[in-house]
Parts: structure tokens; C-alpha cells; sequence
């Protein structure tokens, strides 16, 4: 599991660096990514790889909560294949 930052209000803050972000859904539980571009969010999506490939498509939600990954997702992976 990656590391992850506190979470923060999205109605307050945006992330200040462009990245994945785990996002908070209340309606459903699990996991979440979207796509940071600098300006906009893009879609929920259920694994980082796949919030990297819709980066380009832009959410309706800009106002979730969001907590930063202090780690690339895909190296814990790696670390476990190896």
C-alpha cells in the first residue's frame, strides 16, 4: 500500500503539484484516483494507472476531498513482483 498524505477539503484546497490523487466518494466505498493537471481534476477512476489514461477528460466534481500518494503507486507493486 502506498503511502498517503492527511486528507484535505476540496472545497478549500487544491493539490500544488500536477499527480495522481486518492479521492474521497461518499457515496461509495473504496478507492479512488483522479488526475491533477494543475488547474482541473479529471475523472474518478478505480486504479491510478487508469486516472493517468482519462487525465485529459476534466471531472464536474472539482470539490472532492483529496490526499496527495508520497510514492509512485506502481513502486510497491514493482517491489512485490521482484
Amino acid at each position: 500500500m502506498s503511502k498517503v498524505t492527511e486528507w484535505f477539503d476540496g472545497k478549500k484546497f487544491t493539490p500544488a503539484h500536477i499527480g495522481i490523487y486518492e479521492v474521497e466518494i461518499i457515496y461509495n466505498q473504496g478507492k479512488w484516483y483522479k488526475f491533477w493537471n494543475g488547474k482541473f481534476f479529471g475523472f474518478y477512476m478505480s486504479t491510478p494507472e487508469m486516472a493517468f489514461y482519462v487525465k485529459h477528460k476534466i471531472s464536474q466534481n472539482q470539490n472532492s476531498n483529496w490526499r496527495g500518494l508520497t510514492e509512485d503507486p506502481n513502486k510497491s507493486t514493482q517491489q512485490r513482483k521482484s
